[in-house]
């Protein structure tokens, strides 16, 4: 009998821990939208920087933030909150006197979900690119972020 009591509280046990692991958490992770990098010639090409702009296309206000990344490193980062619909944020990075002829970089854009909300549909209500941007300030590549 001693192996079945113990058999079962073994049962109550990993149930109960499986339980807490499948809880809903009190905030939702947030959705992750990424744009295709863009490689750019940095050496005497006459561009200016990368623009990563996110618009709200949902109809209620969001939060999350705006990342442009090189690789493992992030070049310029913002938080946006409570970001209305239609409104428009962004960061930016321009291009600094470095021994790298080239730069690739993409965007990473996340999405607060509302409460009890999906990623999918947090992510859905927002879009983002990452620009290219001349001397003039005039965009010359883009990628949409997805």
């Amino acid at each position: 009998m001693g192996n079945k009591t113990n058999s079962l509280a073994t049962k109550a046990i990993a149930a109960a821990i499986i339980g807490l692991c499948l809880m809903p958490t009190e905030r939702a992770i947030a959705a992750a939208l990424v744009t295709s990098p863009l490689t750019i010639q940095t050496a005497n090409s006459g561009f200016r920087g990368f623009n990563c702009l996110v618009t709200n296309a949902g109809s209620v206000a969001r939060s999350g933030t705006v990342e442009i990344h090189n690789g493992l490193n992030v070049l310029s980062a913002v938080s946006y909150n409570g970001l209305a619909p239609g409104d428009v944020s962004g960061t930016s990075a321009e291009f600094f006197s470095t021994g790298t002829p080239i730069i690739l970089a993409f965007c990473k854009i996340t999405v607060d979900p509302v409460s009890g909300e999906k990623d999918s549909v947090a992510a859905s209500a927002i879009r983002g690119s990452l620009l290219v941007l001349d001397p003039n300030g005039n965009t010359v590549a883009n990628a949409e972020a997805r």
